[in-house]
């Protein structure tokens, strides 16, 4: 039998029941045998006493109850370098959730975000999403991550099998007022992009501008995009580098980047690699270059504290540190009763999911205030119909062209 498919099951509890994140790990190296049967090679059958047998097992675990509980899932890495982006999702939705589920819920019944573990996989999240909507009846996803993981299971999507709420790394062919089960919230990074090169060329007076960019698709669209914003204001990159994200080596392009001597740097990838090239730019001596990324290189000044340098990047949400805001005064609130006012740091993408989560969470209100059944259609409906509703003092105003929750006001948070 071929060990790639063998999972291994682990439990991660968030706060206190029932908010919890199911870790299922189908692609770990080891043996598993009580949960082997779940996952075989395609040439070795799987007998139906077999597959009941590791399916009542597993149902016993995830213990869902649907009288009980609106259940949202999730597959995301729980490993390797974006397992933190899913922690700080995570920590988000169920900030969000456990404020609600103190009070008694919704209609009674409690939120719950179930997590799978692909590990980056598209086929992974795949099989993740199909056994949890096939076998489980989840079929509202909230924060799933990853742009080939999410393109892997459109077609449920399209197919109006599952709802995708607020997934985490996009194409632009999502935004299409076609497909009518997704939903999009900060993940627009065209915009941000628009406004990094705005604020290189008219407030920095730059052009000497190299781009870093993760080999996928994500990284890949969005370089192409920001050469052809530059290229409509007379600007050629002095460099464009993709790296491979999963070996992440910046030997070379380091070199190559200093050649060249940018004035500045944008990344369009995750904190991770963008903090592994910088610390391997300032190794070789001070940085004069302006550093600078999309919202999902958040996390760069945190890694790199101890670091003299400059990093600015974009946001589409309020600084999570102003609580003028209701929304961002209640985001911290709620984030230091869920995680520890010890360990809770504020961040935009927190923030985010926080904001995202309280939508889904209004629609939920809305269901219930309509005396309707909490299903995937209802809560779309109730997103859809969403016009100018205050939430604290974010607003939430559906566009149905795009599919997005609120309209985008992009900043540059400077470093």
């Amino acid at each position: 039998m071929n060990q790639r498919f063998l999972p291994s099951l682990v439990l991660l509890f968030a706060g206190i029941w029932p908010i919890g994140n199911l870790a299922l790990d189908f692609g770990a190296p080891h043996k598993s045998p009580e949960y082997e049967v779940l996952v075989k090679d395609a040439t070795e059958p799987i007998h139906e006493k077999e597959k009941d047998a590791a399916s009542r097992k597993l149902s016993k675990l995830l213990n869902i109850d649907h009288e009980h509980e609106i259940v949202f899932g999730q597959s995301a890495p729980l490993s390797g370098p974006l397992k933190f982006n899913t922690k700080i999702i995570q920590d988000g939705i169920n900030a969000s959730f456990k404020k609600i589920n103190a009070s008694g819920g919704i209609g009674g019944k409690m939120l719950r975000l179930v997590t799978l573990d692909d590990h980056g996989n598209p086929e992974h999240a795949k099989r993740n999403t199909k056994l949890l909507s096939q076998e489980f009846g989840v079929d509202m996803f909230l924060g799933s991550i990853g742009t080939r993981g999410i393109l892997s299971v459109m077609p449920m999507v399209e197919g109006k099998k599952i709802a995708q709420l607020f997934p985490w790394g996009v194409t632009p062919g999502m935004r299409s007022s076609e497909i009518s089960n997704i939903v999009h919230g900060t993940s627009y990074i065209q915009p941000q992009i628009d406004a990094l090169v705005d604020h290189a060329l008219d407030d920095l007076k730059f052009k000497k501008i190299a781009v870093v960019h993760s080999n996928g698709t994500f990284g890949t669209q969005n370089a192409n995009w920001l050469q052809s914003k530059l290229k409509q204001r007379g600007i050629t990159p002095v460099a464009v580098k993709p790296f491979n994200s999963q070996t992440m080596r910046f030997d070379k392009i380091i070199d190559d980047l200093l050649d060249v001597d940018p004035r500045m740097i944008v990344f369009l990838s995750t904190s991770i690699p963008a903090a592994k090239c910088i610390k391997g730019m300032l190794a070789k001596g001070p940085c004069p270059i302006a550093l600078a990324g999309i919202d999902s290189t958040f996390l760069v000044p945190e890694r790199l504290k101890d670091s003299k340098f400059h990093f600015s990047y974009s946001s589409s949400v309020p600084s999570p540190h102003n609580t003028s805001y209701k929304l961002v005064d209640d985001y911290q609130k709620a984030m230091k009763l869920a995680c520890g006012k010890e360990t809770f740091k504020p961040n935009i993408l927190s923030l985010s999911y926080f904001l995202n989560a309280s939508i889904v969470t209004e629609a939920l209100k809305q269901v219930e205030k309509s005396k309707k059944t909490f299903s995937r259609d209802t809560v779309m409906a109730e997103i859809e119909n969403m016009k100018n509703v205050d939430l604290g003092g974010f607003i939430a105003d559906f566009n149905r062209r795009t599919r997005h929750a609120y309209p985008l006001h992009v900043t540059i948070v400077k470093g």
